[in-house]
């Protein structure tokens, strides 16, 4: 339980520091590079075989998988940026965790999974859960394109979530570091690539960097650890709708981003979906 109440301290804690580097003004092209940077040094360091030019059907494999994974991460993390600033940390995290629905629905499209009873009953309060975010009264229909920002991250976030099953089915399980590797490097890359158009790097924007990197790799080994010590029916409805709380809490203490009842009845409802959701 230990491992798994860092596991959402630290993929809630990202999602706040974003926030805060937002906040703060920093370039967040910078920082989203020097987080990727960290990353790929980490895991690097971490790989027990560093062989790292593919020289087979299953390295080339794990590598195309690698650089699509690294390219869906990069763009969650993008409208991970562009939601936090439009609709507040609340409703991006709480988006961005319900993306769970996507890889549940490619499960039964993909790979011919069969949902439990409570799990179909996770689908429809998913799609409640989104009416009664985005429903507005009439006459207040300004903001629904930033709302249409969290349906697209609700997508990403899900196919990036979907991708470590595609690499269980299809890849080489003993690759799954150079997955991982591959994974930072190409979204390294890709962020790379913005910075040129992005202006002035300051030491501010790469400590900001360091800190979302920092935060996103821990709560991936923290939950990965979590997951060997208990069952991940039990794991993953805590750490989805624990994010979802802690984010809430730190948003209510430090940053009070004003929320709707309506709003937090659908993040309630929500919190529901995804309990269902991971039930087996």
């Amino acid at each position: 339980m230990l491992f798994l109440i860092l596991a959402i301290i630290c993929s809630g804690g990202m999602a706040i520091t974003l926030r805060f580097a937002e906040v703060c003004k920093s370039n967040l092209k910078a920082v989203t590079a020097a987080n990727y940077l960290f990353a790929v040094v980490i895991s690097y360091l971490l790989m027990e075989d560093r062989s790292l030019i593919p020289t087979g059907a299953a390295m080339n494999r794990t590598l195309m998988l690698g650089v699509l994974n690294g390219a869906l991460f990069l763009a969650t993390l993008l409208l991970y940026q562009i939601n936090i600033k439009r609709n507040g940390t609340p409703l991006t995290v709480s988006f961005a965790r319900l993306g769970v629905l996507v890889p549940t629905i490619l499960s039964l499209l993909v790979f011919g999974e069969q949902p439990e009873n409570l799990q179909w009953l996770g689908v429809a309060l998913a799609i409640t859960a989104i009416i009664v975010i985005n429903y507005e009264p009439r006459g207040a229909q300004v903001k629904n394109v930033y709302k249409f920002w969290l349906v697209i991250l609700f997508c990403i976030a899900g196919a990036a979530d979907m991708m470590s099953k595609v690499f269980e089915y299809t890849g080489e399980h003993s690759l799954g570091g150079l997955f991982l590797f591959y994974t930072f490097l190409s979204a390294l890359l890709m962020s790379s690539v913005r910075l040129f158009h992005g202006g002035a790097v300051s030491a501010k924007d790469f400590a900001w960097g360091l800190a979302v990197g920092f935060l996103n790799y821990t709560s991936t080994m923290f939950l990965l650890q979590a997951i060997l010590r208990m069952p991940a029916f039990c794991a993953y409805p805590i750490y989805s709708v624990g994010v979802i709380l802690f984010v809430n809490f730190i948003n209510f203490i430090l940053i009070r981003e004003p929320i709707s009842k309506r709003q937090y009845c659908g993040m309630a409802i929500i919190a529901a979906a995804l309990v269902c959701l991971n039930t087996v």
